[in-house]
């Protein structure tokens, strides 16, 4: 509307303007006309334009309706603002919507069949009382939907923002894992490095190690071999000094003698384990490698070698072992001289050359010639001297490499490996199984017994073959002789099951000495109750304490009557009798033993050591916490010495410490 009378205002001066040039005065200059002219309409106009801008910043009160317009086309809403002016309203929603024509009248008549707007003249529209609280509505819900989207859009601006920070936190998080794992990559490498530097540093060391070895090899060798080279040296100078004395001596006349015929009978005989059974045999010389023998040089079985002639185990270590010390100590006469003996002298042969008896010594020799070349020499020049009195001559060893002095049997037999079996049977009285053990106690010294170690739980068996008591064993089988400890050992050099009878029947007669000690051996050797080896493993594993308690009893550094030794043998010597006969129950014999006219085997104490042994007897563990406790006890009690203020002795009997330990009352027999 402001336009359309600006537009008027600009009409009426310019017909004006056209005024002014026909009806001005023909005085007035030209260029006051002109002035006139232009600036009469300009003055108008701007005077429109300027109450046009300030009736533009008055407030207006803008009226929002939603209105659903269209035909053919996709139905949509449309937004009116309505000001109150009413004055072209059409012209001013054309101008601030993107209506067309048609929509803005469609829109229009739709308001006013709703009663909001009416028609005034001119076209001008005029807002109804319900218009205006349809206009106040839709302002209401377009500031609502404003909150809306403005809510919206901060709770969007927040999700996004926290969005962004757990994408920071993952980001930091995946960037310090990355950080760790370079971290641990470092170290492993690092571990890695030090790892291969040590073995390196190990296989430097033995190298180092070898080196040494094979030069002090080479040096002990190289020194050797010069002793050896002095020795002959001095032999051939002492030669050639007596050779130049002799020949520098004026000759005696001697006086022929006769030379003495010597029987030549090369065949010996020898007896057997029955010394009514007696063997013939032929000295022969023959060749070192044409024996066969029952292992090769290496310790090996041999292929070619009847197994059934070999009842030892020569690939056993300890076996090598006393092969190799035969080779290195060789003494020549214990193969040449004639001992009559089966198990001594020259090996026993048959027609073909296997060895019947002496595979020891044959593999010794074999060994010497190999490794220790001067007791082999030492051999060759005894075997030379010995010929005469084996009934042979020089020329039995011509044409033989590497001879050696063998008895051929000529005795048939009809069973060779039973011959075998006699020749390598000992020839004396074995001792049993007890004598043997009151010998071997006496190897055994307190400072040795006191090393011996058994862990919770291990059986005195397993204590034996453990690495932990490997010193222990060695200083019990280094008292033996080579042939005793071959017999106690494995393939391995380990303990074999004979070797830990023998150490455990050892120990329990040196650490209860006397009768106790030999009862309780022959006890746990012969016995075949079950219960009866749980006593040997619960007491093998305490004999340590109880060798130390017992060793301080002997040296009166405790009373003499704390020793338990003779009842806990006794006691467990009954045990094994009732279990065995299996007649009579422990209760039994303990109720009939009170009678008077039973004579006593055990006494008041023992019988209740003989009850409580009967209820632990399954278990070694109830067993040996028993001992160690009594065994603690007794190491803790005071000494016989030490009295209280009446002169009695304050030291605690057995039974007292039975009582304290078991919490038995000890019933006082009749």
């Amino acid at each position: 509307m402001n336009n359309l009378f600006a537009e008027f205002l600009l009409i009426i001066g310019q017909m004006w303007t056209w005024a002014m040039v026909v009806l001005v005065p023909s005085s007035m200059s030209t260029i006051n006309i002109i002035h006139v002219a232009i600036w009469t309409p300009v003055t108008l106009g701007l005077a429109t334009m300027t109450g046009t801008a300030i009736r533009s910043t008055m407030p207006k009160q803008v009226y929002t309706f939603k209105i659903t317009t269209g035909k053919k086309r996709a139905r949509r809403e449309v937004l009116l603002f309505l000001d109150q002016n009413p004055c072209s309203m059409q012209r001013h929603i054309r101008q601030n919507t993107s209506l067309g024509i048609g929509d803005v009248e469609e829109a229009l008549k739709q308001l006013r069949k709703e009663g909001k707007i009416h028609r005034r003249w001119g076209g001008a529209i005029e807002l109804t009382e319900t218009g205006q609280e349809a206009a106040n509505k839709g302002k209401h819900e377009i500031k609502e939907e404003e909150r809306a989207q403005r809510a919206a859009q901060r709770v969007t601006e927040r999700a996004i923002s926290a969005h962004i920070q757990e994408e920071a936190k993952a980001q930091r998080a995946a960037e310090r894992a990355v950080e760790q794992a370079q971290r641990e990559e470092v170290k492993a490498q690092q571990v890695a490095q030090r790892a291969a530097e040590k073995a390196a540093a190990v296989e430097v060391a033995r190298q180092a190690r070898e080196e040494v070895k094979a030069q002090q090899a080479a040096q002990r060798a190289a020194e050797k071999a010069a002793a050896v080279e002095v020795a002959r040296q001095a032999r051939e100078e002492i030669k050639a000094q007596r050779a130049a004395g002799k020949a520098a001596r004026p000759p005696r006349p001697r006086t022929p003698r006769a030379v003495p015929t010597i029987h030549r009978d090369p065949t010996t005989r020898a007896f057997g384990s029955d010394p009514s059974r007696v063997y013939e045999f032929r000295y022969r010389v023959v060749g070192l490698d044409e024996l066969i023998t029952s292992n090769t040089d290496l310790g090996t079985i041999n292929p070619a070698y009847d197994p059934t002639l070999q009842p030892r185990q020569r690939s056993r270590a300890a076996s090598q072992r006393q092969i190799e010390q035969a080779a290195r100590k060789l003494v020549p006469e214990a193969l040449l001289w004639d001992f009559r003996a089966l198990d001594k002298g020259a090996p026993i042969v048959g027609d073909d050359l296997q060895v019947e008896s002496g595979n020891g010594r044959a593999l010794a020799l074999r060994r010497a010639r190999q490794a220790h070349p001067e007791q082999w020499a030492n051999y060759q020049e005894a075997l030379r001297g010995q010929l005469a009195a084996a009934g042979l001559s020089d020329s039995d060893l011509a044409g033989i490499e590497s001879p050696v002095l063998v008895r051929e049997r000529v005795t048939p037999v009809a069973d060779r490996a039973a011959f075998a079996r006699e020749a390598n049977a000992p020839p004396v009285l074995q001792m049993s199984t007890l004598e043997t053990a009151i010998v071997d106690s006496t190897r055994i010294s307190a400072t040795l017994a006191g090393s011996l170690a058994v862990r919770e739980g291990q059986s005195i068996d397993q204590a034996l073959r453990s690495r932990a008591n490997e010193a222990f064993v060695r200083g019990f089988v280094g008292t033996l002789s080579e042939n005793e400890a071959a017999l106690l050992q494995r393939k391995d050099g380990t303990l074999a099951q004979a070797g830990i009878r023998r150490i455990k029947a050892a120990l329990f007669v040196r650490t209860f000495e006397g009768e106790s000690g030999e009862r309780l051996a022959e006890t746990f050797l012969e016995a075949l109750d079950s219960d009866i080896k749980n006593f040997e493993t619960g007491l093998s594993a305490s004999l340590p304490v109880l060798a130390r308690a017992e060793n301080r009893i002997a040296a009166g550094d405790r009373a003499a009557d704390l020793s338990i030794a003779n009842d806990l043998s006794k006691a467990l010597d009954m045990l094994s009798r009732l279990r065995e006969s299996d007649t009579i129950t422990v209760q039994e014999y303990v109720e009939q033993s009170t009678l008077a006219m039973i004579e006593r085997e055990t006494t008041p104490f023992q019988d209740e050591l003989l009850l409580y042994f009967d209820e632990i007897g399954r278990s070694p563990k109830k067993i040996r916490e028993f001992l160690e406790s009594y065994a603690a006890a007794v190491e803790d009690a005071p000494p016989p010495s030490q009295v209280d203020l009446f002169g009695d002795s304050v030291s605690p009997n057995k039974e007292q410490l039975f009582e304290r330990i078991t919490k038995r009352k000890i019933a006082k027999f009749a």
